[in-house]
C-alpha cells in the first residue's frame, strides 16, 4: 500500500544497497521508472542536509 492508499502488486528481491558509505540489505521493491524513492530504512540512518538555494547537498 502506498502513501496515498493506492494498492499496487509489486516484485520484490533481495539485494543490499550500497548508499553513501553505508550498505543495506533487505527486501526492496522493483519498478519500471527512472528515479527510486530511499525509504526511512535507509535514511533513519544518516544525517542528510539540503541546501536549495545553493544547490547543495551533504551526508554525514
Amino acid at each position: 500500500m502506498a502513501y496515498d492508499n493506492s494498492v499496487r502488486e509489486c516484485l520484490t528481491v533481495g539485494a543490499a544497497v550500497v548508499f553513501m558509505r553505508g550498505r543495506f540489505k533487505g527486501q526492496y521493491i522493483v519498478l519500471d521508472q527512472d528515479v527510486g524513492v530511499l525509504g526511512r530504512n535507509i535514511l533513519n540512518h544518516l544525517v542528510m542536509t539540503l541546501d536549495g538555494p545553493r544547490l547543495e547537498w551533504n551526508v554525514r
